[in-house]
Formats: C-alpha cells, structure tokens, sequence
C-alpha cells in the first residue's frame, strides 16, 4: 500500500504459433530547487488519446512522493509532459529511457494512471516502487520485497448472514477461490474483458518472471538505510527479499486480526493499496510488470501503535535505492542501444501469450514427427540476434536426446534503410542521436559476444545494408545446403570483418564460402525472385506483434523473445516435447 497521506521460468503460456497459421503476439536526493525546476520543460497539456513521443521507455511509478522525489535525482535530460493532471517526467536514468510520474494513492488512481501512461508513451516494462505494510511475520521494517505475484484481497462477496450466524454465498459464487473469508467478507477472483465478451476470473497476477531474475541478481549488492534521519533506528539489518506474495485493496489497514487473516488466507507476505491494481492493467495489456515495496509499519502488527510517520521516509528510501539498483542491472541485461534488437528480458522471459490469427505463412518444409521444430526470427544485423543464435546452439548441445529442425525466418531490424544501404555513421547519428552515445552503450554488447566466443568489432563497420537480400540468400541456401552455416556466415561478415553486406559481391562471396554456385547466386540476385515473398513474410511477423528479436519460437508450443540463456532455453526445449507428447496422446485418446 501507499502508505503515506493517510496522518499493474517463468510461467508458461501453452499456445500454437506456426504450422499452418501466423499467431498473433497479443500485445519496460530531495527536492529539486525551484529555480532548477523552472529550467525543466513542461509539455503542455495533450488532446485526449495523443501520444506524446515514441521512445520505448521503461514506465518507474511511485504512489508516495517521497519515492517520486528520491528518483527524480537520477533523472538525466528531463522533459515534462501533463495529461489529465498526471506529470510524466522523461529522461534516462543510467542511459535507459525512462518515464516518471506519481500512481496516486488507492486501486483506482493506480489503474487510471497506469492505462494513462500506457496510452501516452511506447512502455516496454511497469516499475512500481513504494512502501508497504507488512503481513509475513519473519519481516521488519525496512525490508523491500519483491513478490513474485499480486492479488486484490478486496475483489469480494460481502454475504448474507443467516440466522445461525452463518454466511451463504449467493449461487454463482459458491465455487470459492480462496478458502478462508473474514467475517462477510469472501474474496473472489477478478473478471477481465476478453476478446467476444467472454470474461476471465483470475485470482492472481503474476509479476514478470524475467524482471524478477534481475532482482535476484541485484539484491544481495545493497546496502539499505536503518537509522532516519531524526536517528531514530530499527534493532535490525534490513534486507531485500525476492518472492512471495502481495496483496493489495482499497483500505489502509492497521488491524491485527485482518493482518493475520490476510497472511492464512493468501499466504501474503505485504499488504499495500496499488500493486496489484498496477498488475491487473499490466497483464490486460501485456506488459512486463515489477513492484518494490518496503515496509513501513506492519499493518496492525506493531505491540503498540503504527510506526509509519517514523519510518516511511527510511521505507522509501529503501525502496527507491533498491530500484535504482535494479535499473542499472536492467540496463546491463539489456542496453538501449538498439531497442529492436533487444527485448527488454534479455536473458529470462514470460513466454508471450499468442492467439490464432487468419494469416497464413508461407508452408515450411516441415520437421518428421519425432523432431522439434525451432523458428528463429531474427535479422543479420541484430547484435542479439548473432548472440542468441550461438546460445540456441549450445542448448541444442545441452540436449542430444532432443531432435531439432531449426528454421531462419526473416525479419527487418531497419526496414527504413534503403536496398543500397547508407553509412554507420548516417546510420547511428539518425537512430540514437550521436555515434559516441552507441559506442558507450554498446560495450556491454561487445562483452556479451565475447563471453560467448563471437567477436563484435564495432569499429569496423562501415555501411549499414538493408538485409532483404541476405535473407533471400538465406532462404536459397536450404534447397542444397546449410541455413545456419550461411546466416552464421553473414552475421560474421557484418559483425567481425565489417563487410558492406548492401554489395552483392560480398553476398556472392558468402554464397562461395556456403558452398553454394557463386554465378547463379548472382543472377538470382539481380533479379526479383522471392522479394516479395521474403517481404510478406518479414511484415507478417512484424504485423503479429514481434517487436523483439530473437524470437524463438519452439515446437508451435513456447515462444521467447532476447538472447536467452543456453540453459533456459534447454528447458523450454525439453518442455515443449513433453507438452507435444502431452497433446499428441489427448488427440489418439479421442480419436
């Protein structure tokens, strides 16, 4: 709860997604003094439903302004904008693209300004930071927990009391999602619209899995506050703890016995009035979603009177250095230095939740029926995608008992570059603004292929090409010979030995090296064949929602986007064979 002015692997998503159909993706110190406030420049207030700019930001929300204040001071090139009275303060912390405003206290609020800034900005993650009250009685003030899932305790049936004393539900609630209630009090799970009218009943909302991996990594490296500033200081360490569960509704609650009902009957361990609020418009829009909160008081728990006017400043504080720290690591896992290049969950991401869509893709030789077929989407000039590719097959290594057909489908990373390509320069200075800011930024993608035996040579680039031609090449390449070896090839050609991959020679060249017939490789690329194919086919997958490549797509079961580890997707692999196994006994058991 915010708690303050009271004195939005993994889970696994089963799916299809190709075989005879495309699938749709169905879409992250103090105050400032006046003077320097008066430099920042404010927006005017927008026209309704108008999008204020189209940089991919990660959403950081604060429902107490103690946390809003305490992340402003990290905030570089700021830019206001106001809608519907919300400030939304823009920048970058540690050169990560970020947007930052205040949620206002309580579920409603929290909502409205979620969808708001979900509306307004291209937001590829929810960070919420706060304080909250606790329930788990193994925490203490000060703590930040990070729970791994949400639910709204208050979504209930008040019932009827009948005449022994006893509560009755009316019919269509008997079927009880919780076992226990509080006096009249019957929590129920929450409806969600869904597509035709029909509606989901969901009791809790799961916070990104691959958002949660960043925590872990981050948690044990701070050093949290346990004296205020008036040094008055908790008997305790604090620490972060990364798990669990979180409720949240629209009450302050300072009761010991609900307390104590709210820790049997969801197993919670913080109390607060957003969080899950934030989740639930999160998951309704598929958007990757985290909170932090640190504890303020412990929601009734306390032997004599609530202690948050002593300690919400050190909770928020605590709360708010946590998710500084998680920003960095964030960036780390994925710098925005080439936001389609990367999704936001680099290394472990939710599988993304797809639907059928009328859309045919272009057939496919198909895998034998004992092999798992694996798509790749992706581009040869996507850094990640280079990554990815070498961490694909060293999970293939992780599992020879598992057969795989691997097939390249293409994608354009700068559909807007044209056919004969143009400079790096022209090339970097249009996209992120200056040559130095990727150069900075990039390092880390430098150090990454380098830790998985592939060499970036940033400086050796060039000419930035438009792909279309490598990924006709790519396709000829398996009528007689290797996909993998030819788009490895490219990709080498590109990333190691700054090849200009817009000259057909150097294509030609690859063609040679992949075994195949240099003179015919050149007549077929001067003429038209398989661009329009090739097109189609990259749009269809950009029209379907993947926006981040690599894409993998495994056995029609499982997708992931981000150079996933080798061992996660080992996982999915060996996953996705046994739910292939799974359906494939359900339809002989009916036939």
């Amino acid at each position: 709860m915010a708690r303050g002015d009271l004195a939005h692997v993994p889970t696994y998503h089963l799916f299809d997604f190709w075989t005879n159909s495309m699938r749709k993706i169905v879409s992250l110190a103090g105050v400032l003094a006046a003077s320097i406030l008066a430099l920042i420049p404010v927006m005017p207030s927008a026209a309704t439903g108008e999008v204020f700019d189209a940089v991919r930001r990660t959403a950081v929300m604060s429902a107490f302004e103690p946390e809003w204040k305490a992340l402003q001071t990290e905030l570089r090139d700021r830019r206001d904008y106001v809608a519907n009275g919300v400030t939304f303060a823009t920048g970058t912390i540690d050169g990560r693209p970020v947007v930052l405003f205040l949620s206002g206290i309580s579920m409603v609020n929290a909502a409205m300004t979620t969808q708001l800034v979900l509306d307004r900005f291209a937001i590829d993650a929810i960070v919420f930071s706060g304080i909250a009250g606790g329930v788990n009685p193994d925490l203490s003030i000060g703590d930040v927990v990070v729970p791994d899932q949400w639910s709204e305790y208050l979504e209930a049936v008040f019932a009827r009391e009948e005449k022994d004393g006893a509560y009755k539900l009316p019919p269509r609630f008997a079927e009880r999602q919780f076992a226990k209630n509080f006096g009249m009090m019957f929590p129920q799970p929450v409806q969600i619209a869904k597509g035709g009218g029909d509606l989901e009943r969901r009791a809790w909302f799961q916070v990104d899995a691959g958002l949660l991996e960043v925590a872990k990594a981050t948690a044990g490296a701070i050093m949290l506050k346990d004296c205020t500033a008036e040094s008055k200081c908790l008997t305790h360490k604090p620490k972060v703890v990364v798990g669990g569960q979180g409720v949240s509704g629209q009450a302050f609650v300072d009761n010991k016995e609900f307390r104590e009902y709210v820790r049997k009957a969801f197993n919670a361990d913080v109390l607060d009035m957003e969080s899950a609020a934030v989740a639930h418009v999160a998951y309704a829009n598929k958007v990757p979603f985290i909170a932090f909160r640190s504890l303020s008081d412990l929601a009734g728990g306390e032997e004599h009177e609530n202690v948050i006017e002593t300690f919400r400043q050190l909770a928020s504080d605590n709360s708010a250095s946590v998710v500084k720290e998680f920003l960095k690591a964030f960036n780390a896992n994925c710098p925005f230095d080439d936001t389609e290049s990367c999704v936001p969950l680099s290394h472990r991401t939710s599988y993304l939740l797809l639907e059928i869509e009328e859309n045919p893709m272009p057939a496919p030789a198909s895998a034998g029926a004992t092999e798992l077929p694996i798509d790749v989407v992706s581009d040869v000039v996507c850094p990640w995608c280079f990554i990815g590719k070498r961490r694909l097959e060293k999970a293939i290594a992780l599992k020879p008992e598992i057969s795989v057909t691997v097939r390249y489908r293409p994608y354009f990373l700068n559909p807007w570059v044209p056919r004969a390509g143009i400079s790096r320069t022209e090339y970097l200075i249009t996209k992120f603004g200056s040559v130095d800011r990727y150069k900075a930024n990039a390092q880390r993608i430098v150090m990454a292929a380098r830790q998985d035996g592939l060499v970036y040579n940033l400086d050796a680039i060039a000419r930035q090409p438009n792909t279309l031609d490598c990924h006709r090449l790519i396709r000829w390449s398996g009528e007689n010979g290797d996909p993998a070896r030819m788009k490895q090839r490219l990709m080498e050609l590109y990333f190691t030995e700054g090849a200009d991959l817009s000259d057909g020679e150097v294509l030609v060249g690859a063609a040679r090296d992949c075994g195949m017939d240099a003179d015919q490789v050149r007549q077929r690329l001067a003429g038209k064949e398989d661009i329009d194919s090739v097109s189609a086919e990259a749009e269809q997958a950009r029209a379907a929602g993947i926006d981040g490549v690599p894409c993998f797509i495994l056995g029609g079961i499982f997708a992931m986007s981000g150079a996933q580890a080798p061992e996660y997707l080992a996982d999915a692999m060996e996953r996705a064979v046994a739910e292939r196994a799974k359906r494939e006994a359900a339809e002989m058991a009916q036939a």
